[in-house]
């Protein structure tokens, strides 16, 4: 086998999961993860998609550099759909992939966490962390989340294409 056949099998998910916080009254608070280098969310209905979702520029752009290197790579942006995260574990199930990849924000850090340990009791993966705030955490998430194998540093789109 080549080298380009054997990243071509390897397959590599990009995701990006929505979380919710209830309100009542069919309100939640909608956070928004990937591509925002702070803390965000916004106030919305819980049947309704959010009115705003920043587009993971990051992540489209590590996508396009594995993809141009070879790999089959995923991406799974739940936070313009309104994915739940039942549907979203679903969806990374369905996929099958053998390298998981999130950008979470500091806001977002304790839903994709327990997100991140759910996966790794049924998806066979290696879990992959990245941006600004993976980077300012990075010992103490590997220390204290065993279940995270690997955090890149910095600007992680020519990091994570390094480490695939």
């Amino acid at each position: 086998m080549t080298p380009s056949e054997n990243k071509i099998s390897m397959r590599v998910l990009l995701a990006n999961p929505a979380f919710t916080r209830d309100l009542g009254n069919g309100l939640e608070r909608y956070m928004l993860g990937a591509g925002m280098r702070y803390p965000w969310s916004l106030l919305k209905r819980t049947c309704d998609r959010p009115r705003y979702a920043m587009f993971p520029l990051f992540l489209a752009y590590a996508a396009a550099l594995l993809e141009q290197d070879g790999f089959a790579v995923k991406v799974i942006d739940g936070v313009p759909l309104n994915v739940r995260e039942g549907e979203f574990i679903a969806r990374v199930q369905e996929s099958s992939p053998e390298v998981i990849f999130f950008e979470p924000n500091a806001a977002a850090i304790d839903d994709t966490l327990r997100l991140i340990q759910t996966l790794r009791t049924t998806v066979p993966a290696t879990l992959v962390l990245g941006g600004s705030h993976a980077t300012s955490r990075a010992q103490e998430l590997l220390e204290n989340y065993p279940f995270i194998d690997y955090v890149v540093i910095g600007e992680y789109e020519n990091s994570l294409l390094r480490l695939m």
